[in-house]
């Protein structure tokens, strides 16, 4: 499947409140590119939206060990 476009639709379901399923395709977007601080940033948010704070942190730790720069929004 194609990552870019799994993104753009994460993107535009946490913005539409749709935390869950944005979570979803963050996830399956980074499954393609694990490495990717804009897709990290994504899944923190979408786990924050949700009340996730944990596995939040979870993700900007492990972003931050490996020297991505995350996105603050």
């Amino acid at each position: 499947t194609n990552g870019p476009l799994r993104q753009l639709l994460a993107e535009k379901l946490l913005g539409r409140g749709q935390a869950a399923e944005a979570e979803t395709e963050f996830r399956l977007a980074l499954a393609q590119d694990t490495n990717n601080a804009a897709l990290k940033s994504g899944l923190a948010h979408a786990f924050f939206a949700q009340g996730k704070h944990g596995e939040a942190l979870v993700v900007v730790e492990d972003a931050l060990r490996g020297g991505l720069r995350l996105r603050v929004s």
